[in-house]
């Protein structure tokens, strides 16, 4: 009886450097070399150059690919019964203070300074902050409503990843965003 030989496809291979190259980058930062995180993905260097040919590729690789994720949860989390305005907004705090979207999205490692560097990453996130601007501008709420709830949620997440709160804080913070998004929502609880 002869051995089995497991071959990756090209798409397992390539998610596979790209989630080795979000971790490595994020514990050793943007100088790691292309041969540690081809390790980490369990290929050879060449094999991560067949599918990103530079540092740069790879890098604006890893930062479209954490857009896409975090744009496909928040579309997913987005209530189908709900026809209010804010329901954008309210899938926004889903996401973005869920533990790992918050993790990948205001990562306090350096993991976003390391991949702005690379060409075409500052764009990418300027493209993605109007793509979701324009979302919340269809959303029916007042602009200014959408600036600070949005704000306060992307500094909650930041405190979660530091664990600056108690879940107690937490929990109620969530909750007071959730309810300045109805439109007639109460500014104090």
């Amino acid at each position: 009886m002869s051995g089995v030989v497991r071959r990756r496809n090209s798409e397992t291979t390539r998610r596979a450097i790209l989630g080795a190259a979000r971790e490595v980058i994020r514990e050793r930062g943007g100088g790691v070399a292309l041969a540690e995180i081809a390790a980490a993905a369990g290929v050879s260097k060449s094999g991560l150059l067949h599918h990103f040919a530079s540092r740069d590729a790879l890098f604006l690789a890893v930062a479209e690919d954490i857009v896409e994720f975090t744009r496909s949860r928040m579309l997913n989390s987005i209530d189908s019964e709900d026809d209010s305005p804010g329901r954008v907004l309210r899938a926004y705090l889903r996401t973005a203070l869920d533990a790992r979207s918050a993790r990948e999205w205001f990562d306090p490692t350096g993991l976003w300074a390391s991949l702005h560097s690379a060409p075409g990453v500052p764009e990418l996130l300027s493209e993605d902050e109007r793509w979701l601007r324009e979302r919340f501008a269809e959303d029916g709420l007042h602009p200014q409503r959408v600036l600070v709830i949005s704000r306060a949620a992307e500094g909650l997440a930041v405190s979660s990843i530091w664990d600056d709160l108690s879940p107690e804080e937490y929990r109620l913070s969530y909750e007071l965003l959730v309810a300045l998004t109805m439109e007639n929502g109460p500014l104090v609880t």
